[in-house]
C-alpha cells in the first residue's frame, strides 16, 4: 500500500479547507455583523453600529409568539435531520447488504 507521510496530506487539503470554510463562514459573520447596524435598504452605504438594539427589539415587541415560533423552528430542525439521517443510514445499510441484488441499479436511482 503507498506510505504517504501525514505533512503531504495536509499540505494538500489546507487549501481546499480553507477556501470551503471561507466560503461557509464569510455569509455568516458578515449577517451577524449586520445584525448589530441600522443597516437597510434605505441607508445601505452608510449604516452605524448599535449593538444589540435589534435583538432587544424583537424580543420586547414581539415576546411571546417569537418565542413560541423559535421553538417550533427548532423542534422542526432537530427532527427533520433525525428523520434524514436515520433514512440515509437505512439506505446505506441496505446498499451495502451482500445479498443485494442489481446493486448498480439502486446506487445510480439513488443519485
Amino acid at each position: 500500500m503507498l506510505q504517504v507521510r501525514r505533512a503531504t496530506l495536509v499540505a494538500y487539503l489546507l487549501p481546499t479547507l480553507i477556501v470551503v470554510a471561507l466560503i461557509n463562514l464569510y455569509p455568516i459573520f458578515y449577517t451577524l455583523n449586520l445584525s448589530f447596524t441600522n443597516s437597510s435598504t434605505f441607508h445601505y452605504s452608510d449604516y452605524t453600529y448599535i449593538g444589540g438594539t435589534n435583538y432587544s427589539y424583537v424580543i420586547s415587541q414581539v415576546g411571546k409568539d417569537f418565542l413560541q415560533v423559535l421553538l417550533l423552528t427548532a423542534v422542526y430542525v432537530v427532527a427533520c435531520v433525525g428523520i434524514y439521517v436515520s433514512l440515509g443510514l437505512v439506505t446505506a445499510m441496505a446498499l451495502n447488504h451482500p445479498r443485494l441484488r442489481l446493486r448498480g441499479f439502486w446506487s445510480n436511482m439513488l443519485i
